[in-house]
């Protein structure tokens, strides 16, 4: 037999359980559902049994049904590019610094070369330094020593 105190708490936990489920019922109903182009019709309809995909470029979309005529969609998610900006900046500042503290006088000394694209032709690089992409490769980057354009070399 159950005491007076346990039989509250079962009943307490009956009915948060039965109201919980009337609210995520009635949300499915109101809720609208995502949106994605359809090709074939050539607009933005609703999906169906929508669920997230993970591509093997690690990138997130939702991958469902046309409401209409049944041809799979997919609505890649967008990322947040400003995360990637401040570290981006980060990287060429640090970069920077780096190069002209450590490398300046073997940059100096080596004078490096790249393609000047307005003269057609490979020219110095005046005022080197040493920036890393995204991608962690690193690069040079100056002016040509005869035109005064931005010239950019991968190493």
């Amino acid at each position: 037999m159950l005491d007076l105190i346990e039989f509250n708490l079962v009943m307490f936990a009956v009915i948060f359980l039965a109201i919980g489920a009337l609210i995520v019922l009635v949300l499915q109903e109101w809720w609208p559902n995502p949106q994605a182009y359809c090709v074939k019709e050539r607009a933005k309809k609703e999906m169906t049994s929508a669920h997230t995909v993970v591509f093997r470029n690690g990138r997130k979309a939702l991958k469902g049904r046309c409401s209409s005529c049944g041809t799979t969609l997919f609505r890649i998610e967008q990322r947040r590019t400003s995360i990637l900006k401040s570290s981006w900046n980060m990287a060429v500042v640090t970069a920077r610094k780096w190069g002209t503290m450590l490398g300046a006088r073997l940059e100096e000394a080596i004078h490096p070369q790249a393609y000047c694209m307005k003269e057609r032709a490979r020219r110095e690089i005046t005022g080197v330094h040493t920036i890393i992409l995204r991608n962690g490769r690193k690069a040079l980057t100056g002016k040509c020593n005869s035109c005064g354009t931005t010239l950019f070399r991968i190493k």
